[in-house]
């Protein structure tokens, strides 16, 4: 199909010795963890999400306050980045994970991480704000919900927090696991390092 072209011709005139300025970026929520107080230095995170763009601006809320990011296009690759972790015993220690997506969705990934033994922090992220949108996230297994637009300060909030069972939660095949309470820094007082997956596909 051919979409609609237009066609736009403005008379700016002579632009030689014009001085330019650059774009200024909007202050929005996406845009804002860096002034937070919580900081996720040495979390280790991956991003996985079919579109580019969900990826690189997941990417930048994480890397700016400290974390660093891989990143993944589906629940299936999300499943194999993390048996991959598991066996180059560096597992993560938080997952982010879109609810609709392509090949795999969040429901049946985080079904089968549950089953397979992954007990650290799931958080639900999706562009549904229906009613019992929660619920049946939680229900599936994660700890926490965030809906879209995403809030910046929220996510990096949610990542940074003590993983702490909801009410609600109910994993079916999987027993409930003490709420991990743990400082962010090891023994010898160095930061500990966290690993985290996100998984994101928004149209």
């Amino acid at each position: 199909e051919q979409g609609s072209t237009f066609t736009l011709t403005l008379a700016v005139g002579n632009l030689l010795n014009v001085a330019l300025t650059k774009p200024q970026l909007l202050q929005t929520s996406a845009a804002a963890p860096q002034q937070s107080l919580v900081a996720l230095v040495g979390f280790h995170v991956l991003v996985v999400d079919d579109r580019d763009d969900i990826r690189y601006l997941v990417q930048r809320l994480i890397e700016q306050v400290g974390g660093i990011t891989q990143t993944a296009a589906d629940g299936r690759a999300a499943l194999e980045c993390v048996a991959r972790a598991e066996a180059d015993k560096r597992p993560f220690d938080a997952i982010v994970m879109d609810m609709q997506m392509p090949v795999m969705d969040g429901f049946e990934a985080i079904r089968r991480l549950r089953a397979q033994g992954f007990d650290k922090k799931i958080i639900a992220l999706t562009a549904g704000a229906m009613l019992g949108e929660r619920e049946k996230c939680l229900e599936a297994g994660c700890n926490s919900y965030l809906s879209k637009p995403v809030d910046g300060h929220r996510l990096i909030e949610l990542i940074a927090e003590p993983a702490q069972e909801e009410p609600a939660q109910s994993m079916a095949g999987h027993s409930k696991e003490t709420p991990q309470t743990e400082s962010a820094e090891a023994a010898d007082g160095s930061p500990q390092a966290y690993r985290i997956l996100v998984v994101d596909d928004s149209q």
